[in-house]
């Protein structure tokens, strides 16, 4: 069985690149902006008359599989505190760009937000080991490993409290997939062709004799649709129905990338520190349940998927595994190599010795999930 289909049904969204890349899934806002509003609104903590009131931003839409399951979370926090802890979330971008969440929470415009670290590479150069491809295909189990190491790796930890973070949950994405106007069955299929990627994806579509496309998400239908790229790339397959990627993509493809970015949850570290030991107790014991919650939100997002790519005849398949080695064989090492002397130099610690610890914690968390994606599901039905 391909070692792809235990991955986990995953989380949302794309990130931008050093290139520029805004990212963001479907139903994603990606301005560049300040709030639609004209201004930013305060987001000091704000002292309601029965408890504390969080701004939460992100740039998704409020219907996205992650914003369903931040609003029960906060809902959750709500029942919990007796009121004493409550959310108010600004969507699509609206309270802060994408950009701008990490710095927008550390000085305050935000007191927490939606984190994807491909996006602040520079900022979290050992968070960022999460776009190394082939390594892990299981969202949940890798965000789940990332906090254990958060937990228990002092330098981790240390690469958000420098920016005055605190990280309440590691999200989980969702994994790699083509979508493209070619059939692929090999990696000779794969050259000379214009896709759209981020990150560490384009170096390894680059080094096999692609050719990246640096856009942003929102911009893929319609570079699809006049034919200036043939496919795209680092995009969850959830996602799908809320950009119509259907109508333009008649190939999908899992090609065993895996994992090419991190979901973050982090609060503002002085916000945190006023919020009582037992609600902080609260929140970070319901955190724990995130990445299961957005898990079973994805699971219902995928199926829609399903349903619309059925019915507009798209072929889903898989790279064979022997395609997916060769194709590791070649790019792995200068990509590996290149994320630890960046990553250790940004955070100064051995970043091959943190990378090892992850994926040891990766690899014990993976025997405990049962996820399978609905990709591969929804692609073994299409082929019967």
């Amino acid at each position: 069985m391909s070692t792809r289909r235990v991955y986990s049904a995953t989380l949302t969204l794309m990130a931008a690149t050093a290139l520029g890349i805004s990212a963001c899934g479907g139903g994603i806002s990606e301005t560049a902006t300040q709030s639609s509003t004209g201004s930013t609104p305060s987001t000091k903590i704000q002292a309601a008359a029965d408890g504390v009131v969080l701004s939460y931003t992100t740039q998704h839409t409020e219907s996205t599989p992650l914003s369903r399951a931040i609003q029960k979370y906060g809902e959750q926090v709500a029942e919990a505190t007796e009121g004493r802890v409550t959310f108010e979330n600004y969507y699509s971008a609206q309270l802060l760009p994408a950009a701008e969440v990490v710095n927008g929470i550390g000085d305050g415009r935000a007191d927490t937000g939606y984190v994807v670290d491909v996006m602040f590479a520079d900022q979290l150069p050992l968070t960022n080991s999460s776009s190394i491809p082939f390594d892990r295909t299981n969202g949940v189990a890798q965000a789940q490993a990332y906090q254990k190491m958060y937990e228990e790796n002092e330098a981790f930890k240390a690469e958000y409290e420098k920016l005055g973070l605190h990280v309440l949950s590691f999200l989980p994405m969702g994994e790699t997939i083509l979508g493209s106007t070619f059939k692929v069955d090999t990696l000779e299929d794969l050259k000379g062709h214009s896709v759209r990627c981020l990150g560490f994806i384009c170096e390894a579509y680059e080094k096999i004799g692609g050719h990246p496309a640096a856009i942003a998400s929102n911009e893929i239908y319609e570079a699809m649709d006049r034919k200036t790229i043939d496919g795209w790339a680092g995009y969850p397959f959830m996602d799908v129905p809320a950009t119509q990627l259907q109508e333009v993509s008649p190939n999908m493809t899992l090609i065993g990338l895996g994992q090419y970015s991190q979901g973050v949850f982090p609060i503002s570290e002085s916000v945190w520190e006023k919020i009582s030991p037992e609600d902080q107790k609260v929140m970070t014991e319901l955190a724990s349940k995130l990445p299961e919650m957005i898990a079973e939100e994805n699971l219902k997002a995928e199926g829609e998927a399903c349903e619309v790519t059925t019915e507009a005849n798209v072929t889903l398949s898989s790279m064979a595994d022997e395609e997916v080695n060769k194709w590791k064989e070649v790019v792995y090492g200068p990509i590996y190599d290149k994320w630890v002397e960046a990553a250790s130099q940004k955070s100064g610690t051995d970043a091959d010795a943190f990378y090892k610890d992850l994926m040891s914690a990766y690899e014990e968390i993976l025997k405990e999930t049962n996820f399978k994606s609905s990709f591969v599901e929804c692609s073994e039905k299409s082929q019967r």
